[in-house]
């Protein structure tokens, strides 16, 4: 039986703001997420063996931080000093694979830091879905079910959340777990294929322009780079 939350807003562990790939970004520190997940393993061995494992990338999923609080650039230095700092969404996912309570319960809260800060901003910053473009884009450019943008977007969305899903599947994932991963994924993958459209593309341009529909046929999202 999972462990509840019997109040969602305690800090179980220090939720915080850095930047990961230049991005700011939600983020946990490993060891608060490694003491709270009551994990048995050297912490060290730990966090390597989990990137290896699933494939996190450095400043894509993680960043090195210095005890000292710096940022680590470039290769080589002391990395006994250096501690993780993980994005909300690879603290998701490690809390995942451990399949027990803890890890249920701090993916639970993690959720709603997540939520928590969506509400906090403007509108536009709060598109989580296609659906949502159509309230910020005028008229012409308004996603329809028939629209050959929307065919080929759904199908680079699906592909790209099963290749990532399939990628950190855990052996004895169970099939809840399985779908909250998926769900988890598919996320994080439809707002940065939003932000990636709007960036490329103006107001201005029709859904069936042959451009942007190339564009999204050939869409690759940046952990797409990991992928062999």
């Amino acid at each position: 039986m999972s462990a509840d939350l019997p109040n969602m807003t305690q800090n179980l562990i220090p939720v915080f703001t850095t930047e990961i790939g230049g991005v700011p970004t939600q983020a946990v520190d490993a060891r608060e997420l490694h003491r709270f997940l009551g994990v048995g393993k050297k912490f060290t061995d730990w966090i390597k063996d989990r990137i290896r494992e699933y494939g996190f990338a450095e400043d894509v999923d993680y960043v090195l931080i210095f005890q000292n609080g710096e940022i680590k650039t470039g290769r080589g230095g002391d990395r006994r000093s250096i501690d993780y700092h993980l994005s909300l969404g690879t603290a998701k996912e490690l809390a995942m694979v451990e399949q027990n309570d803890m890890g249920r319960t701090i993916r639970r809260y993690f959720i709603e830091c997540e939520q928590r800060a969506a509400q906090a901003q403007s509108a536009p910053s709060r598109i989580n879905t296609i659906q949502d473009l159509n309230t910020i884009l005028p008229p012409h450019f308004h996603l329809k079910n028939t629209s050959a943008f929307r065919l080929h977007a759904d199908a680079r969305i699906l592909f790209w959340t099963l290749e990532k899903r399939d990628r950190l599947l855990h052996p004895a994932i169970d099939r809840e777990a399985l779908f909250q991963v998926t769900l988890d994924i598919q996320h994080v993958i439809q707002l940065e294929f939003v932000q990636a459209t709007l960036s490329r593309f103006s107001d201005t341009c029709s859904v069936n322009d042959p451009e942007l529909i190339n564009f999204i046929r050939t869409w690759r999202p940046t952990f797409a780079t990991e992928v062999h």
